[in-house]
């Protein structure tokens, strides 16, 4: 938090928190979700519990590993025409 009360969020290639109060974390499933924001865009941030981030983890990296999977059979379909 900001001395004026607004929420920064900084990313892995940010400085160390620098005196900013560091009152959450965003979960790992949301981190590429984040990243893809830009300035100005708004974001709405919910407390979940510990239990709540491995799930949506697993949920995550699932749907992502079935991505992976459907560019690779693509890759190795055969191009008509």
């Amino acid at each position: 938090m900001t001395n004026d009360g607004l929420p920064i969020v900084l990313g892995v290639d940010g400085q160390t928190i620098g005196g900013y109060p560091k009152v959450a974390h965003v979960i790992r499933a949301d981190l590429d979700l984040l990243a893809q924001l830009r300035p100005n865009d708004r974001v709405q941030f919910v407390c979940v519990s510990p239990d709540e981030a491995d799930h949506a983890a697993r949920v995550r990296a699932a749907f992502l590993s079935e991505w992976v999977t459907r560019l690779d059979i693509a890759e190795r379909q055969p191009v008509i025409g």
